[in-house]
């Protein structure tokens, strides 16, 4: 399994009124939708990314 990091100002945690869990999970809803509908990875496998059962996509 690959795992990516990233760093995510303060300030945007800030702006958007997230904190640490509600960002890092809307990077994995992202990243899944981003290789569902670019890369046509399978739906399970994006849901398994995003945490998430297949129904996030639907």
């Amino acid at each position: 399994m690959c795992q990516i990091a990233f760093s995510i100002p303060d300030e945007v945690l800030f702006d958007t009124k997230m904190n640490y869990e509600q960002a890092r999970q809307f990077a994995r809803r992202a990243v899944a939708l981003g290789y569902y509908t670019q890369s046509g990875v399978s739906i399970g496998y994006c849901s398994q990314i995003a945490g998430m059962t297949e129904e996030f996509i639907k």
